[in-house]
């Protein structure tokens, strides 16, 4: 509970155990919104959220809001009218060989959805079934309320 007041320090510097470094090309528009240098650029307020996230020195930080410990990093720069995302760090215990890139295109949702406030599909794994009761417990325990809807595609 100690979290849901932080500034978000507790987890600038944090990385996840076992990082794995991707290299990625995800662009977002700079005039969905402007990011601080050093901040919270989204915190859970109930439980139905799942997750925090800050910023500090154009190093994003993913951690779940109750447990509070980091699960993804993420690089952002700015160039011209875009922010541009060039390296996603995950940690290797929670990497499934048979779907490598899946959390790479969960950090693309989270920006989306949660630091820019835009409704956007969040990605399934690939070995979940086609059943809607096992989506809808996923998204919810994945993404909570800001799960709204979900698909297998991948972006670019």
């Amino acid at each position: 509970m100690s979290t849901r007041d932080s500034d978000g320090t507790h987890l600038f510097g944090k990385h996840p155990l076992n990082p794995v470094k991707y290299d990625v090309d995800m662009t977002y528009p700079k005039e969905a919104r402007t990011l601080p240098d050093r901040g919270v650029l989204f915190r859970a307020s109930t439980m139905e959220e799942k997750w925090d996230i800050v910023i500090d020195d154009r190093v994003i930080t993913f951690a779940r809001s109750w447990p509070g410990e980091p699960v993804y990093l993420c690089d952002i720069s700015e160039e011209g009218e875009n922010y541009i995302v060039r390296t996603v760090v995950v940690s290797d215990d929670i990497i499934d060989p048979a779907d490598e890139g899946y959390h790479v295109h969960v950090v693309n949702f989270l920006l989306w959805s949660h630091v820019f406030d835009v409704v956007y599909p969040h990605p399934l794994p690939t070995n979940i079934a086609e059943d809607e009761d096992e989506i809808l417990m996923h998204s919810f325990s994945a993404y909570g309320r800001r799960g709204w809807f979900a698909t297998l595609e991948r972006f670019g």
